[in-house]
């Protein structure tokens, strides 16, 4: 009876604790050379993506994300598009530090921002280990996740609309 009881506790202790809520800002940089649109793309161990961050407190979200690409690849922003901002809300199903699965599914928001870089000079930061300018066709086959390429479509459009 005691082990089920200790058992039993350790199951509400377990329960009780805050649910870590991830919060986090990233922009999708462009460049454009000869009226050709090319995106930046990390890789990391998962794969590839948008240059993206914890949105520390007192941030914005467009600051995070400016923060977060000069962080990541050491480029300087030379215009983000105030008009686009996309929201995309999941589950993050393992810890990224240690690559164990959750026992329970933590909630991640990340707020994506649009901008171009006045250079393609990339200078990798210890998060990621390539990096890739690529055409619109070759950025979507090297997104995995459907929410990034769903962002990058979004993106594709509003770029589209844009120059009309």
């Amino acid at each position: 009876m005691e082990a089920f009881k200790e058992g039993f506790k350790m199951i509400i202790e377990e329960t009780e604790t805050p649910l870590k809520i991830h919060n986090a800002a990233g922009i999708i940089p462009i460049a454009i050379e000869n009226e050709e649109i090319k995106f930046l793309l990390l890789k990391n161990s998962l794969g590839w993506e948008f240059p993206k961050g914890h949105v520390e407190e007192g941030e914005t979200h467009l600051e995070a994300a400016i923060r977060e690409t000069k962080e990541e690849t050491g480029l300087t922003l030379k215009n983000v598009d105030p008009s686009f901002k996309y929201v995309s809300k999941y589950f993050i199903k393992k810890n990224y530090s240690t690559g164990e699965k959750l026992r329970v599914l933590e909630p991640k928001t990340v707020t994506y921002f649009l901008g171009q870089v006045d250079s393609k000079d990339v200078k990798l930061s210890f998060e990621h280990d390539a990096y890739g300018w690529f055409t619109p066709s070759e950025a979507l086959s090297k997104l995995f996740f459907g929410s990034k390429k769903y962002v990058l479509k979004l993106a594709l459009h509003f770029l589209n609309n844009e120059n009309k």
